[in-house]
Order: C-alpha cells, then structure tokens, then sequence
C-alpha cells in the first residue's frame, strides 16, 4: 500500500524518471547484462566451429616409441579400449581409427589387434575378421584359457586322453571321474578338449 506522499512523488518527473530508472536496471538485471551500476552489452555467441574428425582423433593418442602402438589417452571402457565420441554416440577407438585410415567395416565383421594391446588405435596393427578369426588369433598367442590351467578344472590331459581311450558306458565314464555324461560325450566327439589327441 503506497502512501499519499510516496504517490505524489511518484506522479512528480523526477519520480517518473528514478522509478523508470530503476525499472530498466531491473529488467536488465533480470536478463544479466546488469553488473553493479554499469550497463554492459553480452558478448555475441560466436558459431561453434567443428573441427575435422580426423583432427579431433589425432589428438587424443600418442606414439609408444618401442612398439609402434598409437596408445589412447583419453577414456577407456572396462575393458581398456579407447572411446571415442563423435556427434551420434560413443564408439571404440580401434573401429574409429580404422574408419578414419582405411575406410567403412563391413557389416557382421569386427577390427582386431595384431599387437593384443587394447588402448592401441595404429591402423597398421588392425585387421578385420569375425568372432572365430579372433578366437583363433587368441588361441594361437596362448591368450585364451586352456582347461587345465583354468580354475576349477576337474579333468587333467591324461584323463581326457583315458576318456577318449575308454568304451566304457558313458554313465560309468562320468561316475569314475565326478563329470556328467554330457561332459564325456562331448569330450568323445571332440567338442571340448580339441586340442588334445
């Protein structure tokens, strides 16, 4: 509630002026180009610039001098492969690396590492293959787990190798080794334990 000596003052020029004042340093402070006593303009919002996305990439990793890996510098997954986010979605490094350098991966294939280092992103230590040429490459440079050397493994080489030996029922088989019966068929058939003759 105004008073009659606040509203007379208010009518008066000088309080159309100050109130006008104070009404404008409002609105501007509202909007945030107001500091203190000083009216100040926004700066202009320059366009985003997008860098080249070959450009972007080669900055994020490094040379490793003795064995010509790129390593990532930036983030990793779990599994310690480089991520790399473009304007879609994040993707693995390795597979942005080879599409820069050496083009599209065809559809149902995977990029693989010759040199078994997960942060290396060099085109030249990539190939493309499916799941089966990874698990061979892995089975061929002793990465993937043999059954003996596993924990938990109940059978060693020699007992595969009596087992595929045996003509024994395949229930009897089981029961002398503590295994199930699908476990000694499949080792006859040689679905597991291949590499054992």
């Amino acid at each position: 509630m105004i008073n009659e000596a606040e509203r007379r003052y208010r009518q008066s020029e000088k309080g159309k002026r100050t109130h006008a004042l104070a009404h404008k340093r409002y609105r501007e402070k509202k909007k945030g180009n107001y500091y203190g006593h000083y009216q100040t303009t926004p700066a202009p919002r320059l366009p985003r610039i997008c860098r080249p996305l070959k450009s972007r990439f080669d900055e994020k990793w490094t040379p490793e001098p003795f064995s010509g890996c790129w390593l990532w510098t930036r983030s990793w997954n779990r599994l310690g492969y480089g991520q790399f986010t473009t304007k879609e979605r994040p993707q693995l490094a390795h597979r942005m690396a080879w599409t820069l350098y050496r083009g599209e991966i065809p559809a149902g294939l995977s990029v693989l590492h010759h040199c078994d280092t997960p942060a290396c992103v060099n085109p030249d230590h990539l190939f493309i293959g499916n799941h089966q040429d990874n698990s061979d490459d892995a089975y061929r440079k002793g990465r993937l787990v043999i059954c003996e050397r596993a924990t938990g493994c109940k059978l060693t080489a020699e007992q595969v190798k009596a087992i595929k030996d045996d003509d024994r029922r395949y229930r009897v088989i089981a029961e002398n080794y503590g295994i199930s019966m699908g476990h000694v068929s499949e080792i006859k058939r040689r679905l597991t334990w291949k590499h054992i003759p």
